[in-house]
């Protein structure tokens, strides 16, 4: 996967978490800017998409939400993952993308 070792994703959030505590007046500006960055980034690899969308519509629910978290975890470098998954066939895939980019852009 080219998703970062669980240890690492882990210690990420947790940098984001005490930035954002300690920030939170910056937070909104900041994501703002996250979110337009994002826009720049080249298209994921095809293989990815299919890899999390195969991730995202797995039988046990327990499974999704954790694929639903390590997408949002993955902050601005998920984001054209989670547009490029917004085309899915699958409703579930959709709602999931649709759900970690509207998280992604809370002020």
């Amino acid at each position: 996967r080219d998703s970062p070792q669980p240890p690492l994703r882990e210690a990420a959030y947790g940098i984001l978490c005490k930035l954002y505590q300690e920030h939170a007046e910056t937070y909104p500006a900041f994501r703002r800017r996250l979110l337009e960055d994002a826009a720049t980034l080249p298209p994921p690899d095809p293989r990815v998409v299919a890899d999390w969308e195969a991730r995202l519509s797995v039988e046990l629910a327990a499974e999704r939400d954790r694929a639903t978290e390590e997408l949002f975890a993955l902050g601005r470098s998920g984001i054209p993952i989670a547009r490029a998954l917004l085309a899915a066939p699958d409703p579930e895939v959709r709602a999931r993308a649709d759900y970690v980019l509207n998280r992604l852009a809370e002020p």
